[in-house]
């Protein structure tokens, strides 16, 4: 650094500082794009896909309980009033899936989608198998039906409805966690960058305000010598800078003058005189 002047010291000084600001700048639009996105994807996915999810799960299970109720009906209006029902369900489902296809943006997600529509779809035939061998209340072909193909059916059904509640409130709870330690690496590298850069800034003050003020008092007391006729000293700085510059002039200026003092009263006295 001897070799350095003082302009490149002070653009150094600042440069330093503004490496830091600039710093600290990208490390917090990182951490809050980062809680921008997982916001967007609560917004956009996870809450609805849960709320969503949780209404197909119940409507599942009423719709499970409303099979069973048709199988165990004892006359033909209940029955009518229960499919009534189960048509209203199906219905609402149908809109509700709808609804849910359009926020899967994962392919975990669309799979597990893919295997509830799949167990739906099962369910759904099963029953039909029912209301077709419907020839007389609660008869011994439809117990078998809804033993060996309807139960097991709507029952997965529910349980895969189930575990995509499940799995929606499980990628809620994860984003909300990604959101809470990006808020908290914000919230430590915030004022960690503000200490550091503070840090920085007094470190290169006083590295400049001693790169200028040791040299600057040397060249006074320098100086000061000089006005008394003394011009015997001889400044040493070791430095390359503008201050070197100055101190080997002075030294010249110096040794010229010395010079020129000694020319001069060898002049004024060219030789000794004998007084008789």
């Amino acid at each position: 650094m001897k070799n350095w002047s003082v302009k490149q010291r002070i653009i150094l000084g600042f440069s330093a500082a503004i490496f830091i600001m600039v710093a600290l700048t990208v490390v917090s639009w990182t951490h809050l794009n980062e809680i921008k996105g997982q916001a967007v994807s609560i917004t956009s996915d996870t809450w609805p896909g849960l709320y969503l999810s949780s209404q197909i799960e119940s409507l599942s299970r009423a719709t499970f309980i409303a099979f069973e109720k048709y199988v165990l009906a004892a006359n033909a209006e209940e029955k009518r009033k229960i499919g009534t029902e189960i048509d209203s369900n199906r219905t609402k489902v149908d809109g509700l899936m709808k609804q849910y296809d359009s926020t899967i943006s994962k392919e975990d997600d669309r799979r597990l989608f893919a295997s509830l529509t799949s167990a739906r779809a099962t369910c759904e035939a099963a029953f039909k198998l029912v209301v077709q061998s419907d020839q007389k209340p609660t008869s011994n072909e439809e117990q078998t039906v809804w033993r060996e193909q309807v139960d097991p059916a709507c029952t997965e059904f529910t349980k895969l409805a189930g575990t995509e509640m499940d799995d929606n409130k499980q990628a809620g709870d994860d984003s909300n966690k990604r959101i809470l330690d990006a808020v908290a690496r914000a919230q430590l590298a915030l004022p960690m960058g503000s200490l550091i850069g503070i840090l920085l800034a007094l470190a290169s003050g006083y590295v400049l305000v001693q790169a200028v003020n040791r040299p600057l008092a040397k060249l006074v007391s320098a100086v000061a010598v000089m006005r008394t006729g003394n011009f015997s000293q001889t400044l040493k700085l070791d430095r390359q800078d503008e201050f070197g510059i100055l101190a080997d002039g002075l030294n010249l200026m110096t040794s010229d003058l010395t010079t020129l003092i000694g020319k001069v009263q060898k002049v004024r006295t060219p030789g000794k005189h004998v007084i008789h």
